[in-house]
């Protein structure tokens, strides 16, 4: 329907690829908001925290191929990556969890690196909610850690409205297991930071080279990351 009504707005009786490119890019990262104004600052700060998530997608062995990265604001966001699965997937295993975590720090980490230690911006706030998510649900709802098949979710898998409320009260949940979990957590997240942090200090010069394909492109495909990636 997106890519119809893109070619009725250009008077075109045909649906082109690029009609369905751009649909694609509606429906997943929101409509560009092109009549923003960033500065010349805010734009290099989006293209360097972008950048980190990039390079750190690149050269995770388990991460979905990129197909898109922009500085272009859609959305709420001033910058998106967008990865595409070359394939339908069902289940997920630890390690691609654990480079998903990977690629969301890899822009909070990118901007400490240009910026310094007090140099993150407001920006990374999405990125950490989700990193942590991923890592909860692993320690707490698939085994995924070195407390074992637990289980221990607060979702919706609840019969009664308010039941894991009353088993907190009743004492099932101690507090003794509930720090055990935030420590579990902590160390997924700490040893993916640490490894994601790797990546960028050695592909620094890449790293560099995608900022300045961004900057002057601002939306870059496929093709055009993998040759700033790969020189």
């Amino acid at each position: 329907n997106e890519a119809a009504l893109a070619a009725a707005k250009d008077k075109r009786e045909k649906v082109l690829d690029s009609d369905f490119e751009s649909a694609r890019d509606k429906v997943t990262m929101g409509s560009p908001r092109k009549s923003m104004v960033m500065s010349e600052e805010q734009k290099l700060a989006t293209a360097r925290h972008e950048a980190g998530h990039t390079v750190v997608a690149f050269h995770t062995k388990t991460s979905d191929p990129l197909h898109k990265v922009t500085i272009i604001p859609h959305g709420g966001a001033l910058g998106l990556t967008m990865q595409l699965p070359e394939e339908d997937k069902y289940c997920a295993t630890q390690e691609e969890y654990e480079d998903r975590i990977k690629v969301l720090l890899g822009g909070y980490l990118a901007e400490k690196m240009y910026y310094g230690e007090k140099g993150s911006t407001t920006g990374v706030k999405n990125d950490l909610q989700r990193a942590k998510a991923i890592a909860a649900s692993m320690v707490k709802e698939f085994g995924m850690s070195s407390l074992g098949p637990i289980y221990n979710s607060s979702g919706n898998d609840n019969v009664f409205l308010g039941r894991e409320m009353a088993m907190t009260r009743r004492g099932d949940i101690s507090e003794a297991v509930s720090s055990k979990i935030d420590k579990e957590i902590r160390v997924i997240i700490e040893s993916c930071l640490k490894v994601a942090q790797g990546i960028l200090r050695h592909h620094k010069v890449s790293m560099d080279s995608l900022v300045d394909e961004l900057m002057e492109h601002e939306t870059l495909n496929a093709e055009q990351i993998n040759k700033a990636l790969s020189a």
